[in-house]
This record gives structure tokens, sequence and C-alpha cells, in this order.
């Protein structure tokens, strides 16, 4: 439970929290009803007749259900197009949701996932459960009385637009469903031939008001710009992702010279290759600009942008808005996303450096990850790695199968989240198989920032592991039963924001130094059935503004120094059995 008040109680404020949700959602509505008003001239360049030809596709005043499919090329303006109609739309449906890359998050975490988070976004139920391809009757009954608005970017598989739309009569009269594709057979299945609006490139006048907007932060070029600015638009033939990004690249680049050296690339890749276009601008980065945007599109995908900052060095983190002055990322309510036609440029790159993954900078793909853990000594270059765990594959490791990565920065190795409510027998097939260290391990990185590990095998970490930049530590359901050794020097973790312990059923204590953690903020305990205490020390967390003991069944009690947290936003003691009501004074 979350509270900002100078007392804390836990208690059941079933009420109140409608009450907030309500007026939430209240001032949502008229936010919606207030950009429905205008265009962002910046932003929207050449889109406005696109949108009114999809909102009359969408014949609002008619009833029944209507599916329109969106297609065209990558980098088009499919998804800025569709979000736009959707966001001066959807205050007129009793439920909505904009899912955006259905193609990428089904890859990720399988369309029955996909399928719950929309509908669970369609009813506005965080905990909705749904177990099996069939949907409860009670489910579909709250569906059907319901007029939604649902939007889905990006689906590339007609079976998957299938299942995640269901079969006729789901959802309430009056609803609309948008989706867009890159391919015209997949809106074909789903969609009437008069339903299937195509994107086209921008007119020449549009193209270049929107390069103008990034190369020179005005509609139109300055002067003695104008020849070269109608040259590079002619190269790149009215493509929006294309423009913007040359745009931004050209941008304060004030020399003749310069812009005829770049239109005589442009010339050279030819007009039709966009991927040519857009590396060519990744090539005028620095290298910590290429750093930041390589760990985008090879580890992080979407990220918040104070997170993304804190895994770099207080140098480097400026390069983040140039890559957004250069439009290789957006960065809206600091949340960071990048094109996916840029992901695969940046993948792309990285394949690029050798045929050997042994020797590239970031490893991604399952296959090569293997290759690299199970060769003693390589991996010297390797800066990241994102590994998805298969829930049918065992991998034994040898102690020394991160020894010579002494570059490791970034390490991910995790499942696709469960559907909500997994069964017993899904968790427990999770943890007999992936990455077992039957003789331990011997070498962790201590250039680590982030380490994220499900199901990590061993009782604690390497020794020698003190990785002194390390910003955020997660652990989830892993066998340790403590951190580190006592007396090892904590405070050594100076940068380490979170702590994730969640379900490590295991761990009996923290160490009691832990109060030298002076920049930790969120601490997830969750689940550590056998954590009998914490220690008094906990109190002096000064930054700790989040604390889930949340079924921590053998906690007794609570020290008193937890009412000393100055920070402390929210503390979740779900599932603490041993304590009904409970109230800490908190310093103000």
């Amino acid at each position: 439970m979350t509270a900002c008040l100078c007392s804390l109680f836990i208690m059941h404020c079933w009420d109140e929290t409608k009450l907030i949700q309500e007026i939430v959602t209240d001032i949502q509505k008229k936010l919606n009803r207030e950009l429905s008003s205008s265009f962002d001239s910046k932003r929207l360049v050449g889109m406005k007749s696109r949108v009114e030809d999809i909102e009359s596709l969408l014949s609002f005043g008619s009833t029944g259900v209507l599916i329109v499919g969106i297609w065209g090329m990558g980098g088009i303006g499919k998804s800025t197009t569709v979000e736009t109609v959707y966001r001066r739309n959807c205050s007129k449906f009793e439920g909505h949701c904009c899912f955006q890359d259905v193609r990428e998050e089904s890859r990720k975490h399988g369309v029955d996932h996909v399928r719950q988070e929309i509908l669970g976004m369609v009813l506005e139920k965080n905990d909705l459960k749904i177990h099996g391809k069939v949907l409860p009757s009670a489910i579909k009954r709250m569906l059907q009385r319901k007029k939604v608005l649902i939007v889905l970017d990006d689906v590339n598989d007609p079976q998957h637009l299938k299942y995640l739309v269901g079969e006729d009569g789901l959802f309430g009269q009056g609803s609309r469903i948008i989706v867009t594709s890159r391919d015209r057979r997949v809106l074909e299945n789903a969609c009437a031939e008069d339903k299937i609006y195509e994107v086209k490139i921008l007119d020449e006048d549009d193209a270049l008001r929107l390069f103008s907007f990034h190369a020179f932060k005005q509609d139109r070029p300055i002067e003695g710009y104008t020849g070269l600015s109608k040259t590079v638009v002619s190269c790149v033939k009215g493509i929006p992702l294309v423009l913007e990004v040359l745009g931004g690249n050209l941008y304060n680049k004030r020399s003749v010279e310069y812009w005829e050296s770049k239109v005589a690339q442009l010339r050279t890749n030819g007009g039709e290759d966009i991927k040519k276009h857009l590396e060519m601008c990744y090539h005028e980065l620095d290298q910590t600009e290429k750093k930041i945007f390589l760990d985008i599109a090879c580890f992080f995908g979407r990220c918040k942008k104070d997170f993304l900052q804190q895994t770099l060095d207080l140098e480097e983190r400026s390069g983040i808005d140039r890559l957004a002055d250069m439009c290789l990322i957006k960065i809206v309510q600091d949340k960071i996303k990048m094109h996916d036609v840029l992901l695969k440029l940046g993948k792309k790159i990285v394949l690029q450096e050798n045929v050997d993954p042994r020797e590239r900078s970031r490893l991604w793909e399952a296959d090569d990850i293997y290759r690299v853990l199970t060769t003693q000594g390589t991996g010297s270059k390797v800066e990241s790695i994102s590994l998805i765990l298969d829930a049918t594959k065992e991998l034994t490791l040898n102690p020394t199968a991160f020894e010579g990565m002494y570059n490791l920065r970034l390490l991910k190795i995790f499942y696709p989240p469960f559907l909500k409510d997994p069964s017993k027998e899904q968790i427990m097939n999770r943890k007999r198989v992936g990455i077992h260290l039957p003789r331990g391990l011997h070498f962790l990185s201590s250039e680590l920032r982030f380490l994220y590990w499900y199901n990590y095998p061993l009782k604690s970490f390497p020794s020698i592991f003190f990785p002194e930049k390390l910003v955020q530590l997660e652990m989830p359901c892993s066998q340790l039963e403590q951190l580190w050794n006592e007396g090892q020097p904590l405070e050594q973790l100076k940068c380490l924001a979170k702590l994730d312990l969640s379900g490590c059923s295991r761990l009996t204590s923290l160490p009691n130094n832990i109060y030298t953690l002076k920049s930790l903020k969120s601490l997830n305990l969750s689940g550590c059935s056998r954590l009998a205490s914490l220690s008094n020390n906990i109190g002096v967390l000064k930054s700790l503004d989040q604390l889930d003991l949340s079924g921590c069944s053998r906690l007794a009690n609570l020290p008193d120094s937890i009412g000393a947290l100055k920070s402390l936003k929210s503390l979740n003691l779900n599932g603490f059995s041993r304590l009904e009501v409970y109230q800490i004074a908190l310093a103000c």
C-alpha cells in the first residue's frame, strides 16, 4: 500500500481506492477530449488527411463492429497515424486499448500474454486472469456489453489477428478495431476490401516541411539551403522516419560543403534503401552515442530515461538527448522508444562486427550465447547479454563460463513472463530447467551496471564479485541464501538503486551492513518466506522509497527504524500473516 502522510496505516481502503481511480479516469477523458481538438504541427506533418480518411472509414456513427486495416511499409508513419486517431477518439468509448508492437510482444511473451494484456486494459482489470485459449463466459459477457476501441499495431500473423480479435459478437455494438500491418494479406483475412487503408509516402511539400522541422526547427529551409533540402527530400522519397532522422542529423550543420557531401552519399545509397540512409546517420554519431544506440537496440528496447541514465557515466548521459534530437529515439513522459526499423538496424550493425559471436559486442540470440558461455576464455568484447531461457532446455555451465568477459556491463537471463496466476507445475518446471552451475561460479564482471538473473542456481555470489557501478540487481526466484558473506564491504555498491530478491524462498537474512547502500531506492523481498527478521539498521536507508515485504510469512514484526525512512512512499505488507494492523510513525 502507498502513503504520503506522516502516519502510515496498513489497512483495507477499497472505497478510497475506487474513488481515486474514478477521478483519474475522469481527468484522462477530459484530457483526451482536449487533445482531440488539435494536431501537433511538428509531429503530424502531412498526417491530417490520413487521420481524417481513417476516421471516415471507421464510421463512428454507425452500429455494428468494424475492423479497419492500415497497411504500409516500415517507417511510413502507420503507428503515429493510428495513435493519433486513438487519442482523438478513445474518450467516446466505454473501453479502449492501444497495443503497440504486437509482433514483437508476441514473439517475446506469447500471443496469450498479449491477448490477456489487451482485454485487461479494455475491461480496466489489472488482475484479469485467463486460463487457456477459451475465454470464460463471464469475460465474454463483459466484453459484449462494452463499446470498445482497440488498436493492434504491427501485426504480422493472420492467426494472431484472428485470435486477438476473437469471434464475431465478442465486442459490443459500435466497437471499432484498428489493425496495422506491413503485410496486406494479414489484413485481408479480417477486413473488408474497402476497409483497408494504404498509408502512402508524403507528397513533396509535406516531406519538405517535415524535414525542415527537424533540420531547421521551422517549417521551411533557411536561406541558402532550399535547393539542398529539396534534393535530400527527393532522394529519400517522402518516407517520414528517414526524413526525421536525416533532418536531425543535419540540424546545426551549417556548412554547404557538408550538406553537399551528404547529398552525394544519399544518391549513392539509392532512393529506396531506407536502412542505408539510416545507417549513414548512425555512422555520424560519436562513440558514446553509438554505444547508447546499440544498448537500446540490442538490450533495453523500451526503457525509462532516468534508468538508462543511471547505467551510464555522468559525462555520457547527454548522449541520450542527442539521439532524441536526431530522431533515432523518441522520449515521451520519460519513456524511451526506438522504431523497430532502427532496432533492426542496430542488431544488423552488431551482427556485422564479426561472423563469430564470440567477437561481437552484444548478444541476444540463444544459440550464440550458449556458444560463447560454453567456450572457455572467450567473450572479451562482449558488453551485453540478453538471454531468454527456454522452459524445455537445460544448460550446464563450467565455473569459468563468464571468465574473460571483463567488459560485460549488462546481463539479463530471464523467462518470458507468465500469464497471470501460473500453475504450480509451470513454476516448478522453470525451477528444474534453465542454467545449472554444479561446480559454482568463479567470476562475474565488475563492470556490470545491470544484472537480472531469474532462478540463479547458487546460494551466493562469487566471493570476488563487487560491481561498484551496479545500478539494478534483480534475482527473482533464485536459490540465494545470502548475498555476500558477512563483513564484505557493501559500501562499494555505491550506485545500487534497486534490489529485487522476490521469490527467493531460501533467503533467511539480509547482510547487517545493508545500511551502507546509500543509493538504494527500491527493495523487493516479496515471497521471501524464510526471511525471519530485518536489521534495525534498515532505517538508515534515507533514499529508500519502495519496500515490498508481501508474502514474508515468517516476519513477526518490523523494526522500529522503518519509521525513520524519510523517503518511503510505498510499503507492501500483503500476506503478512502475523500482522493485521500496523502503525508506523514516519519521519516528515
